[in-house]
């Protein structure tokens, strides 16, 4: 209803003019013109407070919706960060990646960890239990969290702000999504092609990895703008956090202990 605002501001502004120049121009009738134009005041203020009371009528009646909505969002967030949070710890060598982590900015949906993802080992543990491998682990986890966006939207999109459905359709149609469901079958599907296929992941780099971490980004920023409106009701958090630090520095603590940790020797080859 925007529209409608701007439209009677509008009005009120233009009769404001016409009524001051029309007192002017027809001195005789100046009552009259005054008259007219505290009426359309009164209706102008009349329309915005009925426009006010249904809007606060209907977020009061849409509230529940909106909190359940808000609390699938914020699991779905949470949970992708999560995944992409255990990819980077799995997949990060100090030797190969450690200038990352020098620098004091860094953020965990920065875009150049896309590089220590794509070096994923997809046939070591996940940390899931019972132990799988990490390409049954990612197909699982990336089909279970399409389920979660799938309910939200079919669910909650009628009470939603066009942002939050924008950033989770994005999230969907994110190559991350495909590209990590496929990696259980790969194995199979090379074995029968006669092909050897390499463990890595492969997805990522900096280019690619902007595709998925931009929309997750913004996901938080919505639901930081958004908490407050939820504040103090079950399950909501204090705050979002955006940055994330508290898992840059496990990561750098993981790294130095990796780095600390002496790798075995290799045996010489009669």
């Amino acid at each position: 209803m925007q529209w409608l605002r701007i439209v009677i501001y509008s009005s009120v502004v233009v009769a404001s003019v016409f009524t001051f120049a029309a007192a002017e121009i027809w001195p005789g009738d100046a009552d009259l013109w005054q008259n007219l134009f505290a009426e359309a005041i009164g209706v102008a203020f009349t329309v915005v407070v009925v426009e006010n009371l249904i809007k606060i009528a209907n977020q009061r009646r849409s509230k529940p919706a909106r909190y359940a909505a808000f609390k699938d969002i914020l699991l779905v967030h949470g949970r992708l960060t999560s995944l992409w949070y255990q990819m980077v710890r799995a997949a990060l060598d100090p030797a190969r990646h450690g200038h990352l982590l020098d620098d004091a900015s860094l953020r965990l949906l920065d875009p150049r960890f896309g590089e220590v993802v794509m070096r994923l080992n997809l046939d070591a543990d996940s940390p899931a239990l019972p132990r799988r491998d990490w390409r049954s682990y990612l197909k699982h986890q990336i089909e279970d969290i399409e389920r979660a966006i799938d309910r939200c939207l079919q669910r909650y999109s009628a009470f939603m702000e066009p942002e939050l459905i924008q950033s989770l359709q994005d999230l969907e149609r994110t190559s991350f999504f495909d590209y990590g469901k496929i990696q259980a079958s790969l194995p199979q599907i090379g074995e029968e092609l006669g092909m050897r296929r390499t463990p890595y992941f492969g997805w990522g780099r900096e280019e690619t990895a902007q595709e998925l971490l931009m929309p997750l980004d913004r996901l938080a920023a919505l639901l930081a703008q958004h908490r407050s409106e939820f504040h103090g009701m079950p399950g909501i958090p204090d705050s979002i956090d955006l940055d994330h630090r508290g898992r840059i520095e496990a990561l750098r603590k993981a790294a130095a202990e990796r780095a600390a940790t002496p790798r075995p020797a290799v045996s010489p080859v009669a």
